[in-house]
């Protein structure tokens, strides 16, 4: 048998070890490269829009850093604003139906993407490792994209949000006297642990509108049971249509009716 060279051997106990796809070992699912990436600064460049509209990062009270879009009402003065949050798994994105019907009644709009989630992902922050602690430390995203909607327009302001995003906008108002209302698309009341039956003694007596379709068997049955605990709240129930903004494609008649839900409560 030959043996191995001295200097080679070296070199061999040398390299990094590495995975059978041959790339470099990780640490928490993340290469070393990326595995301390800092929390980005507020005035470090922003992502791209996705919306048409400004887009900046906040630090959270937590100190996490989230992309959110400002869409502005063109041509009049805003009479409120809106902040959209999206469902588990998607991004701000999926808000763009709704948008055009939104600024069509002088609202101004933030939408977010939540931490760990499009554009607040970053450093190994992934909202598929979160537990339900990192799921409510979400509302502080809110909390956020409120604070600077606030900076822009004059209130009221109204929250809505989709699936695991409805249960959020829920928690917060309940939290946030800044808030006129919320709009609940198919919330589920346990997704991940953050429950929206918690929140719904500290909403009062402002509104909420509830919507869910019967072939989302989960949501639509929350919304059944949720629906009478509220003081003030409006449910808009279809026979299909999907779950949270996935209901926009088939029944975009739900456009038209959260924007005159809102413009109804922007009159009162």
């Amino acid at each position: 048998m030959k043996r191995i060279p001295l200097l080679l051997m070296a070199v061999l106990i040398a390299l990094p070890a590495c995975s059978e796809e041959g790339e470099p070992d990780t640490v928490d699912g993340t290469t070393e490269e990326t595995a301390d990436v800092a929390v980005p600064a507020e005035d470090s460049p922003p992502p791209e829009a996705v919306l048409g509209g400004e887009v900046i990062r906040k630090i959270t009270s937590d100190g996490v850093a989230v992309a959110m879009e400002y869409i502005a009402v063109e041509g009049a003065p805003p009479r409120g604003g809106v902040v959209l949050v999206h469902m588990l798994g998607r991004t701000r994105a999926d808000w763009e139906p709704l948008i055009g019907y939104l600024t069509g009644k002088w609202l101004a709009v933030v939408a977010i993407d939540l931490r760990g989630h499009g554009q607040s992902a970053y450093g190994g922050l992934d909202f598929t490792n979160f537990e339900t602690e990192e799921w409510l430390g979400c509302t502080r995203d809110i909390r956020s994209s409120l604070d600077y909607l606030a900076e822009k327009v004059d209130g009221p302001y109204f929250l809505i949000g989709a699936s695991i995003g409805a249960n959020l906008v829920l928690l917060e108002a309940a939290e946030d006297e800044r808030v006129a209302g919320v709009v609940m698309l198919s919330p589920g009341s346990d997704y991940h642990g953050v429950k929206p039956a918690e929140g719904v003694e500290g909403l009062g007596e402002r509104p909420a509108l509830l919507v869910a379709a019967k072939d989302d068997a989960y949501s639509y049955e929350t919304v059944a049971a949720l629906a009478g605990d509220f003081t003030d709240a409006e449910t808009k129930l279809y026979t299909d249509g999907g779950h949270g903004t996935h209901l926009f494609a088939p029944r975009p008649e739900v456009l038209t009716f959260i924007a005159d839900w809102l413009e109804t409560h922007l009159e009162e």
